[in-house]
């Protein structure tokens, strides 16, 4: 990698967190306590579209 395209790198470094978070949730699964927490924050409505893209794309679910 060189110098010049390190600062590139760093700008997507939350797009790289939330692509690896979703690879890490699908390999390991999430903890029950932390999906209990988690769910507490979630409004509703958007448990239903979380819901309905996880069946859509049949993966292992988080929410359920």
């Amino acid at each position: 990698m060189r110098i010049s395209s390190i600062p590139e790198f760093l700008e997507d470094a939350d797009t790289i967190a939330c692509m690896t978070g979703s690879i890490a949730e699908n390999y390991y699964g999430v903890p029950g306590k932390i999906k209990e927490d988690v769910l507490k924050y979630i409004p509703d409505y958007m448990l239903k579209v979380i819901n309905e893209l996880y069946e859509k794309k049949k993966v292992k679910m988080f929410l359920k």
